[in-house]
Parts: C-alpha cells; structure tokens; sequence
C-alpha cells in the first residue's frame, strides 16, 4: 500500500515561521521555561602535521637563537599561524608559541602571517604579522605582540586595522624595530585614504610595557596613490628612520618611482626629514633595506631600474637627511636585484642580491662598498657548479671581519637548496661555503646570523618530505671553517580541521567519540575521546595518516570493549578494539577485498556473544564495488566470515546494518540496476550465509539510495532512503520488510514542497510506532531546507504525524535520531545562518512528544560555526551530541556536548550586591565582620548564598534577619595575608549583575617580623602623572610593628622618582608580612606637599648578594585630594597589587629584606656580633661607624639621606670574623641633617642614623 504524504501547505508554513520566531528567541535569550540545560560542552583539537615556512630570527647577546614564521593548517594559504619559537645555542628548544588571539566578535580572524622580529634588552621579543579578516587577500590588519624571552609567555598584542569580516581596507606590516626607551615601531602600508586601490606608509609606535599605541604616522607620497615601506630603523638619540618605495610621478613612459626615506622623532612622530633617490629611468625604484653606522649614517639600498635592473646603494646624513653618496652596480648580462644590506664596525657596506650569471639564470652577488665615499672595493659572485639559479637572501657581518651570505639555488625540480658562503670583509676571497641539499621551495626564506662567540647561523624552511609539508631548519656553523656544530628541524604539530562522526554511551555514563582530521589538502586520521559523565576528557588516542584514512563508526560491548571501523591510509576496511580503561589497542583487523583497490568500512555492531559485525564498500576484479559484511571474534579480532553482495554484477555500498537480537544481521545500501536501488540482505550472524535479498526499485526514474535501518518491536526490518519520485525531485522512502522473508510489507514516501527530500535516519518505539527525520527543500529551487520528521504506525506505514521546521534562504539538515524510553523522539542536525549576524550555523536538538510530535523543547549551541552530526542518550535520558565547531585559533573541531533535562525554570534571579568590609586592616586570631546588602531584594529565606573567606576555608553564611535585604558574615582569620572576601552563588538562584564587588582584607601580624630595604628600580612609561617618561626610582624603607598590640606599624618609605620627584611617607596603615612577602599600605607627600595614598609589595628573594636582582619590589601611588587619580604605578600590567599572587617587578640594584621572627631569632647571635655603631652619633667634622662581624662574609656600608637618595659608599668587601671594621664618615660637603648608614652582608641588613650639624 502506498501513501503520499503532502505538506507545506499556506497554513503549515505559516507554522515553520512562527517557529523560527521561537527559536531565534531561544539562541538569544536564555528562557527560564526551558527544561534542558547544558551540562559540559567539550572542544577537541586535534594536532596533525604542519607547514612552516621561516619569516625572519634574531640573535641575543648570549647566543640565543629567537626565530618566527607561519604555520598553515589547511589546503591552502589560509587558516595560519604565527609560530614563534626560541633555542639554545647548544641548538635546544627552549619553548614554541603559537600567537593566541583572544576572542573578539569585533576582530575576525581568518590566518595570521609572521613579518618581523625584534628584541629589547629587558627581555622582550617582539613580532609583527598580518592579521587577515578573511580569505580576501585584500584586506587585513597589523598585528604586533610582545612575548617574554624567558619562556614565551604572550605579555600583549595590538591590532590595528579593520578588524571586522569581509572588510576590503588592508594594513600590512613590513619591518618592526625596538629602541632604548621604551618604544616598538612598525611599518608597512596601508590603503590609501582618496585612492582605494593606492597605499601610504603606515608607521606606528608602541609602548613596550603594555603594547599601547603611542603614535601614528602615515606618508602620502606626490602622486597620492602608491606608497609602500620596506624597511626601518632606530637610533639612540630619538630617531625613526623609515624607507619605502614612492610613485612620484607618471608620464607617457608610465610610472615613476623613488626611494622615499623619512625620519621621525620618536618622541611624538613628527617628521624630521624626507630624503628621495629616483636615479635611472625612474620606473622602478623599490628599497629592500635600510641601516644605521651608529656614526651619523644611514643607508638605503634597492633595486634601480637602469638599462636593466641595477643594485642602488644611497647614504644620508642621520641628522639632515642630506644624500652624501650613491653607488650603483650592473653586471653586463642583465639585471641585478638587492636582497638585503649590512654595515660593520669598519667602514664597510655590503649589499647583496642576485645578478644575470654568464651560465646560468641567475647568481649570487655580494658588493662592499667603502662607508666613506661609496666607492667599490670588491664584488664577488657564487653561480651553481650545476648551473642551478641561485638567489642571495640574507647577509650579515662577525666580530672578526667575515661576510656570511646564504641564498637558495635550485633547477627545474622546484626543490631548492640552502647555500652560505663566508668573505673576507677586505678583499672579498671567499673563505668557506656550506651548501644544504634539496630542502624547500625556491621562494622560501632563507637567513644568516652572526653569532658574537665564533658561530654562524642559518634558519630556513625545509620539506619533511619531497615538496611537500615544510619545517623550520636550524643549523650552526664554526665561523672560522664552515664546521657544522649542529643541525636541527622545527616540525611544528598545528591544528586540524576535526570532526565527530559517531558518539557511543556506556551504562556507567563515559562517553567515546570517534572522530576524523583534516589537514594540508587530505584526510590526515582519525580520533577517539573518552569523556567522563562529568565532561573530563579521560584519554585520546589519535591515530595519523600512517595508519588511519578516516572513523566511521563506533561501538561498545559490555565487557569494556571500544570498537571503531573506518579505513586505512591504502583504503582497506580498519576495525580496532580499544579497551575503555584507557584506550589502549586490543587488537586491529584490516580487510583489503582483493584488488588492492577503494575498500571502505562504514558500520559497526556488536552483539551480546562476542561477535563484532562491519560492513562498508568493497572493490573486487570483476565485480566492481561490492557490500563486504565481515564477522570478528570480540577477544582477538579473528575473522569468522566474510559475506560479500554482488547485486547485478555492478557497483554495490552497503551503507547501514543491524542486529536483531534473534540470531540475523541486516545490511541495507544501495545496490546498481538499471540504475542504483535500494538493497537490503539479512545474512545467519552464525555462519554469515544470506538468507534473503530484497531490491526496491522507487520510481524507476533515477537512483535510489538507503540511508538507515531498524528492527521494529514485532521484529521486522524498516528501512529508510531517498528515491527520485516520478516528478524527478528526491523523496523520502520508507519501507517494511518481513524479517521472515524479505517480502515487502508496505512503502510510504514524504515528498514535501516540490524540492528534493533527504531522509537521514530511522527509528522504531515498542509500541509500533516508525520514526524517520531528515531535511527538506522548502521549495523546488533547494535553495532553503527544514527538518521534515514523520511518525508512522508500524502496521501500515499510515503517517500519525509530521513535525517540520524550517523556514526560507535558511539552510536545516537533520543528521541523527533517537528515542527514549517513553518513546519521545529527540533529533540533532544543524541550522546554517540561524546563528545571527556574523555566524554559519548552529548546532540544534529538538524533542518531539512521540504522541502526536509536538515540540517539548530545542537547544542551540552558541558558537561561530557548529554542527552535529551524531547523537546517543544516556541511562538517565541525557543527550550526548558530537559534531563539529569552528574556531579563529584551531579551525574546526570535534566539539561534544552534553545536555540534561532538568527543570530550571524558577532559578536565575538576578540581584545587584554591595560588600561592606572592616575600614581598616584585620589583626590575625580577631574576629572580622562583613555585610552584604542587596538592596531593594529581600531575603525571605536561606538562598544558598555563602560567604567565601579566600583562606582556604569552608563557606560560612549568617543572617541579619530574614525579611531584609541583607546578610552577614563573620570569620577569624589564623594566617597573615591579604584576602579576597566575597560570596559564593553556586547553590543559589540568585545571580550577580554587577561584575567585581568581592573586595580585598589585609590581615597583619604585629609579630611577623619587619621589612627593610635601599635601593633602586627601573620602569617604563606609563601613562600616568609620575611614569609618562620611565626612568629611574630609588626607594628606601624601613618598617615593623613596634609591639603586640599595635594598630598601625612604625617606619617610613622614601622615594625619589628620576632625582626630581620626591615621595615620602607621613603615616603607615598596615604592614601585612606572609613569607617572603610584605605589603603595607599608608599616606605621604609630594616634593613636601599634597596628601598622596599609596601601597607598595615588596618580595625578598632571599639571595646572599649585597645587591639581590631577585628581590622584588612595587609601588602604587594615588591623589588623594584629586579623587583617587592614580599617579604612579610602576607595574600596573601586574593587576591587582594587593593580591599577593600578582607578578611584582625585579629591582636593579640593591636589596629588600624581610626579617620574620623565625629568621630574626634563628640570626639573634650574629645580628647582636654584628651591631653597627657611630661614634659620635651627632657630629659636625666626622663620625666614626664601625661593625664586627661573627662569620667571614661580603659587605657593603653606604650612606643614605632621608629621601633615599646615595650620599657615598664609606666601604666594601670582606670582612674577618671577631674584627671590628671601622670607616670614617666626613661632614665636609654635607648639608646639616639627618643620615642613615646602612650596612649590607650576605647575611641581612643594618641601618643607623647619625645627625649632622654645623
């Protein structure tokens, strides 16, 4: 019997838009009627090979060796990585950073690309790339980040440019360089703003501290259209030297270019100077580099069009911009084009590049040129001995007079290799040549360096293979022969495009998901996680292109086996049993069907005897593409059987099987006729012989393929497929078959709107009730789909009732189906362009009433672009979906979420809170006391609030008194510290609105100790009052409590800002000392005036030297009587200062010492053997200081005056044991006051004041 089943009618669609209006409701607002929630949602990324390609590197005076460059993850140029990475001079990896960028919905990222490098002398590295928006290579923005030299770590990143997807506006950085002062600078280009298809120079200043952009500076040439930098430069004394390519005019032989070189003051950007070079013909003029002599010389060199291509070589006075030379070369053959350019310490000047060669394409050519008056002094060519061309690249100069130059030469092959050859800066004779055979491709970069300890080395890029997938290539030469020292690759992992493709549930609750990678170009293996019911990810066993082609499939029996079936990497069938403890391989069956052809697993089951059933696709000489049906043995994965279906002598897919729990496997597919049919074979599971094939033919119009099979609950087989019906449009078929027999019970097929059907899965209750879902064309242009799911009785394949979703220029498509024990029906797919502005597609799940298939609820997942292509339930009914997400940072991944169906309706309220804390400093072992307040919401009961104590305690609550809108909180704190005092919300329905009310509690011990210190700091500009500049501040403190019982400590800090400001303290607050730890807070004064608040954290590192750089120390200080208004603050990208935890900036010189009553009585005897002394105390000519000290150690004795400021150094060195040192201390030259001498051992520190008088 067949039924029709229409739909889509005015009223029904009617229904589809109302429901699109729910559920764009629901992406948008989390709706308190919901009754499913997200329990844990999972990313995995998987990690395959990567395509490194080298960009530019960079040695530190130690012989560190800091390289970056771009990794590519997909296909093509796009979906990179800015890879950075450090090595040792032993030639270790030190560390690898890939550039993270913080999510932004403002900033899309599609690839980022390396340019530059460079460092600074405090331990900064600094990169710059293109940040580009989307696969248009005519946008994009400039990217610059900082890392910590130490280990990598990302300090701050800047982006500047348009940020946002599908712009057209493009900013491209060329070069970057760093100063002295605190200053990192960028240059490239950017669209012209009157010409859109022209550009300017773009030159930006940062600050090294925290990547804030300071100035901007662009250059519109004469023409007002093509404007490009190359290069810059920057000098001790405030200059930024910038030069670029310029069109400067255009006649009838065309365009006209120059050298265009500026200078900036680095201070504020303005331009000092503007210098052009248009020698030749003028039509080309395009620099490649620009250097400074550190003795008033800058210098340019580029590629001039002459007769041919010529190398161009100009100096300019650094101070006026004034040309005082340029030298041109041409070798005779043809052109000549610069590559890069170096000066040394000895008046000479190289530039090299490649040149016409006499027998081959190109050579190398390297040219020195005399600083003074650009005269010649030699030239010298390297040309392939195999007449391969060759390209000079880089170039740089020793300590000891040599010349590196290393280039690429290669042939037809495309496969090129890393040549470098050594000069004599005098005369040019070549010294040594190292050549590193067929390593990468012919554009990639290649660079020398100049190591400061006898060594050279090379960085490029390098195949793993032949042309294909590149590495990072390091290698380290003896300067004085060639020697190589070593060599070693970067072989960067990167992320992949991953799929879930199949998510199986034990009765414990764990899940596994099997999924796929997708890297380079081609499928790269596959993947299988195990998750926790909590989320954890418990193991990962990723499998490479090596072994694995793809997963299909997964399956679990009840004795801890994980099956999944897939294919090879020489396409054959690949079944694996994992064992669920922890993923390791039981065993790994392949199966090749015989002529080494396409052999493709596609399903896995297992029944409850230890039988492990796959089915796929199988090519045999003779017979095509077969269904092959294989049994294994669940211990030791021995083949059993092998069944094999011909058809008619034509190609065969078996796409779907099932087990029927009676001694039967079922495998469905789709099977060639006259044209491709449905085809479904029950075979014995016993012995693997077919025991009935039955064939559905559709319409007879077109192909018909079977999707899905199911056993209903009397027993007989269901299977669904789409079929071209007689309109020539694809429907849904679905069709019963006896289980006895074969024999065909009933068909019915859905054809919606008059477009193609796509039916996806199938689904039976026990009680006679067939579920199928799929997706749905809208209308007979396909242009728009919407989930189509159908409920038919087992009986008669009748429909009971249709649920559609969907709604036009939108795209739905159902991918996976399940039923509950209730027998309501929950479907997964994913919805492309409902996510709103800026997103592809959402993951969605919906439930439908088995009943009559209304709609209990849907879920959307939120991310930029996600799918789900499978889905299991749970024991206790929760969902487990996996498919996949995109991300800016790893392409896609194998995202996996989990969701219950709880009631959550009546619990998120949200309230707005206050914290009232004690208004001063808490002693250790008293009580502190602290209010909440709610405002207008009162507290009719126990909300579940609790406080948190931030020591480590169990959360505490009390109430003031129900029916108020108030709480409070009472705890003894046992430890000295500072802590964070706020409340915990999870057991509640009450949520904060208001972000950072938890507020910090010093508690101090009047025992602790003391802390005292002298000495001074560096620190960058700020942009505050007192730090706009940087500089210099010397600090001096010494502070303790003076008895059990006091509340507030005694001492005084003194500081003095770049010997101008000057801060003295007028009153302490508190001293808080936990460990190695101190921080106290007080008021003081400016220069003598003003009210100023401050609090400073010290560390002591607890080193023995007289100055200890480990120590560590930062001072925050405000106005008080101008609002708060921050003025200083030497560390502010520290965050918080009264969180102990926070990074505290190391001091230059000097030392902090924190004495706590342990190490004060443990040194008792020592301190009391070292007593300084002054005698007399109050002098007017001089005084006598003296010490004795118990041990033999260093020493220093310096005199300070009260602002902290170094008087003079009386001594230093080492002192006996048991002798008394003694040192004068002279009033001549001092003004009349108050001095403190401080004495510094490795074993602590001493201060004593003495009074001058006149």
């Amino acid at each position: 019997m067949i039924k029709k089943l229409h739909t889509f009618t005015e009223q029904s669609t009617f229904t589809i838009y109302l429901f699109l209006q729910i559920f764009l409701g629901f992406i948008w607002f989390n709706t308190s009627a919901q009754e499913v929630a997200e329990v844990w949602s999972q990313r995995f990324d998987a990690q395959g090979p990567g395509n490194e390609t080298v960009q530019a590197s960079v040695l530190d005076e130690s012989g560190n060796l800091y390289l970056t460059g771009t990794s590519y993850t997909a296909d093509t140029q796009h979906n990179s990585e800015i890879v950075t990475a450090k090595y040792a001079p032993s030639g270790e990896l030190l560390w690898t950073k890939r550039f993270v960028m913080p999510y932004d919905t403002n900033t899309v990222v599609f690839s980022e690309e390396a340019r530059a490098i460079a460092l600074d002398e405090a331990g900064g590295v600094y990169v710059t790339g293109l940040l580009r928006n989307s696969s248009s290579y005519r946008n994009g923005s400039i990217l610059t980040f900082k890392l910590d030299a130490a280990n990598g770590e990302q300090t701050w990143h800047a982006v500047h440019g348009p940020g946002g997807y599908g712009t057209t506006v493009l900013m491209e950085p060329a070069a970057l360089a760093v100063d002295k002062n605190g200053g990192v600078y960028v240059t490239g280009k950017a669209n012209n703003s009157t010409v859109a298809s022209g550009y300017d120079y773009i030159t930006l200043k940062y600050n090294t501290a925290n990547g804030a952009k300071i100035w901007e500076q662009t250059y519109n040439g004469a023409r007002n259209f093509n404007d490009e930098a190359r290069s810059i430069a920057v000098d001790d004394q405030g200059g930024v030297y910038v030069t670029g390519t310029s069109l400067v005019d255009i006649d009838m032989w065309g365009s006209r270019y120059a050298y265009v070189t500026l200078k900036y003051n680095a201070s504020d950007g303005t331009q000092v100077w503007r210098a052009q070079y248009a020698e030749g013909v003028g039509v080309l003029n395009d620099p490649k580099a620009i250097v400074l002599d550190g003795m008033g010389g800058v210098y340019v060199a580029g590629t001039s069009q002459g007769d041919g291509k010529d190398f161009a070589t100009v100096k300019y006075a650094e101070a006026t911009g004034a040309q005082l030379w340029a030298a041109r070369y041409s070798r005779s053959m043809g052109d000549d084009e610069v590559s890069d350019l170096a000066v040394d310490g000895a008046g000479g000047v190289y530039v090299t590049g490649r040149s016409a060669g006499t027998s081959t394409l190109t050579d190398f050519t390297t040219v020195r040129y005399q600083a003074q008056d650009g005269q010649q002094a030699w030239v010298k060519h390297y040309a392939d001995s195999q007449g391969r061309t060759s390209i000079a690249r880089t170039l740089a100069v020793g300590e000891r007079g040599e010349v590196y130059v290393t280039g690429q030469s290669y042939g037809h092959n495309s496969i090129a290799s890393l040549v470098t050859l050594a000069y004599h800066s005098a005369d040019g004779a070549e010294k040594w040549r190292v050549e590193q055979s067929d390593l990468s491709s012919p554009g990639d970069r290649s660079i020398v360096l100049a190591g400061t300890s006898g060594q050279v080395y090379t960085v490029g890029s390098a195949y793993k293979t032949a042309m294909r997938d590149s590495d990072y290539i390091i290698s380290q030469y003896s300067a004085a022969e060639g020697t190589q020292l070593w060599t070693t690759r970067f072989e960067g992992l990167s992320s992949t495009k991953d799929a879930g493709s199949a998510v199986v549930v034990d009765a414990a609750g764990y899940t596994y998901v099997a999924g796929n990678t997708y890297s380079l170009g081609k499928q790269t293996g596959g993947v299988v996680v195990k998750y926790a019911p909590s989320g954890e990810q418990l193991w990962v066993r990723q499998y490479d292109e090596e072994k694995v082609e793809r997963f299909d499939a997964i399956a679990l029996d009840n004795a801890g086996g994980v099956y999944v079936a897939g294919t090879t990497n020489q396409y054959d069938y690949l079944t694996m049993k994992l064992q669920a403890e922890d993923g390791g391989i039981a065993w790994l069956a392949t199966y090749d069907g015989g002529a080494g052809e396409y052999d493709a697993a596609r399903s896995v089951v297992v029944d409850a005897a230890g039988g492990v059933y796959v089915t796929g696709t199988s090519y045999s000489h003779g017979t095509g593409r077969d269904y092959a049906t294989i049994k294994y043995n669940a211990v030791d994965g021995a083949p059993e059987w092998v069944a094999r279906y011909d058809g008619q002598n034509a190609d065969d897919e078996a796409t779907a099987m099932v087990l029927d729990g009676q001694g039967s496997l079922y495998v469905t597919g789709l099977s060639h006729g006259q044209s491709f049919d449905f085809a479904t074979i029950r075979y014995d599971v016993a012995t693997g012989a077919q025991l009935w094939a039955s064939r559905y033919d559709g319409s007879g119009q077109g192909d018909d393929i079977a999707r899905a099979i199911t056993v209903d609950a009397a027993g007989d087989i269901c299977v669904t497929g789409e079929i071209v019906g007689a309109d020539r449009t694809r429907d849904y078929a679905i069709l019963k078959y006896s289980a006895a027999d074969g024999t065909q019970r009933w068909v019915t097929f859905y054809e919606g709107n008059g477009g193609g059907d796509y039916p996806c899965a199938i689904a039976a209750d026990k009680k006679a009730g067939i579920y199928v879902t799929g997706y749905s064309a809208l209308d007979r242009t396909n242009s728009s789909f919407a989930f189509a799911t159908l409920k038919m009785n087992a009986e008669d394949g009748t429909v009971a009732w249709l649920s559609s979703y969907g709604v036009k220029y939108k795209e739905a498509r159902a991918e996976a189906l399940e039923l509950d024990k209730a027998g309501n029906v929950y479907v997964a797919g994913s919805w492309a362009g409902a996510g709103g502005p800026g997103r592809g597609s959402v993951g969605v799940l919906f439930k439908y009433s088995g009943k009559d298939g209304a709609e209990l609820w849907q879920m959307a997942t939120k991310g930029y672009e996600d799918d789900f292509f499978a889905m299991t339930l749970d024991a206790q009914e929760n969902i487990i979906a996996t498919g996949r997400s995109f991300s800016n940072y790893t392409d896609n991944d194998i995202l996996t979420v989990k969701y219950s169906q709880e009631d959550l309706s009546p619990c998120n309220t949200p309230v707005q809170v206050q914290l009232y804390l004690p208004p001063s400093a808490k002693q250790v072992g008293h009580q502190v006391r602290t209010t909440a307040d709610f405002g207008q919401f009162i507290l009719a009961e126990d909300t579940g609030i609790r406080w948190t104590w931030g020591d480590g305690s169990t959360p505490s609550i009390s109430y003031t008194s129900f029916g108020t809108g108030r709480i409070t909180g009472q705890h003894t704190y046992t430890a000295a510290g500072i802590y964070p005092v706020g409340l915990d919300f999870s057991e509640s329905c009450l949520k904060p609105e208001n972000a950072g009310y938890e507020q910090w509690l010093p508690v101090y011990d009047p025992e602790a100790g003391f802390v005292t210190g002298a000495g001074s700091l560096t620190f960058a500009a700020a942009p505050f009052a007192l730090a706009q500049a940087g500089g210099e501040l010397h600090f001096n403190f010494n502070l303790r409590y003076g008895k059990k019982s006091a509340t507030a400590p005694q001492g005084q800090m003194s500081l003095v800002l770049n010997n101008r400001e000057r801060f003295k303290s007028s009153s302490m607050e508190w001293l808080v000392i936990s460990g190695e730890q101190a921080v106290w807070a007080g008021e003081g004064t400016l220069n003598g005036k003003g009210r100023y608040g401050f609090i400073a954290s010290a560390t002591d590192a607890g080193g023995p030297g007289i100055t200890d750089r480990g120590d560590r120390l930062r001072i925050r200080i405000w106005d008080l009587s101008r609002g708060n208004v921050l003025v200083f603050d030497n560390y502010q990208e520290g965050g918080e200062i009264l969180d102990m935890a926070s990074v505290v900036p190391a001091i230059t010189k000097g030392q902090v010492l924190i004495n706590t009553q342990v190490t004060h009585a443990a040194n008792k005897d020592a301190t009391e053997a070292g007593q300084l002394r002054a005698y007399p105390n109050t002098f007017s000519d001089k005084t006598t200081i003296s010490f004795m000290l118990a041990h033999e150690q260093e020493y220093v004795l310096e005199v300070y005056n009260l602002n902290g400021t170094p008087v003079g150094r009386l001594g230093a060195g080492k002192a006996k044991a048991g002798k008394e040192v003694k040192y004068e201390l002279k009033g001549s030259g001092l003004k009349a006051g108050i001095y403190v001498a401080r004495l510094v051992t490795d074993t602590g520190a001493q201060s004593i004041k003495v009074i001058l008088k006149r």
